[in-house]
């Protein structure tokens, strides 16, 4: 296991056909509800894939069985257990604690993890069959959908949904709001592949490094040997 150091934040990489149903047994009440609730089966295995990443990675960071680690998903706003997942707040230690954020689209899930300050991830596969100028005026701004309207169409939709994954890495980042006195959101631009596009930010920290990483090294391993279409 890669040690997550101060400077670096860590995106794991998997395809959400890696998820295996034998990892149900590592989430917890909460997760598992989660995981039901979603009525496609590719949407649960990128619920599973992420959540059962997210475990790995705690619980190697916190020398503790995955299936034992206290994650809290509690969103800030409604209360219910939708909102960005964290390590529970009696083990949180200031300025050691890993923050995370998980995102999936298309083929890929990915896993963020850092430990110098909030971390948002967004991953989107590119879909040129949208409004994308039209999406831009609603979601982005004027400005933005302004500069889409000169492109092609396929270039068109590969930046819209750039600025569409920066907007939304921010927004996890800085979920409920911004750290108070917090200035900075660093964003970097994400290369996956030519169908995906994905950026991570993080607040309030000194520059980082982003490593992408293979997620067969935190995955289970008896999954690991089966699994021959992971990102290399």
């Amino acid at each position: 296991m890669v040690r997550l150091r101060h400077g670096t934040v860590t995106l794991w990489w998997a395809p959400f056909a890696a998820a295996d149903p034998t990892w149900l047994e590592l989430l917890d009440p909460v997760e598992t509800r989660r995981y039901a609730a979603y009525r496609q089966s590719a949407d649960r295995a990128r619920f599973l894939v992420g959540a059962v990443a997210v475990r790995r990675i705690f619980a190697d960071d916190l020398a503790m069985a995955p299936h034992r680690v206290p994650l809290d998903r509690t969103c800030p706003n409604c209360g219910r257990p939708h909102g960005k997942v964290r390590l529970a707040d009696h083990l949180r230690q200031p300025g050691e604690t890993l923050e995370v954020s998980v995102s999936h689209s298309g083929t890929w899930v990915v896993v963020a993890a850092g430990r110098d300050g909030p971390v948002g991830v967004d991953v989107e596969a590119v879909d040129p069959a949208l409004d994308h100028v039209g999406l831009a005026r609603v979601a982005l701004g004027d400005r933005d959908a302004n500069a889409l309207l000169g492109l092609g169409d396929a270039q068109r939709a590969w930046e819209f949904t750039g600025m569409w994954v920066r907007r939304e890495a921010a927004v996890k980042a800085t979920s409920p709001a911004l750290p108070e006195g917090s200035p900075r959101l660093q964003v970097h631009d994400v290369v996956v592949d030519v169908n995906h596009r994905a950026a991570v930010v993080v607040v309030d920290s000194p520059p980082v490094d982003v490593v992408g990483l293979d997620a067969r090294a935190i995955l289970p391993p008896d999954v690991q040997s089966g699994s021959s279409n992971l990102r290399e």
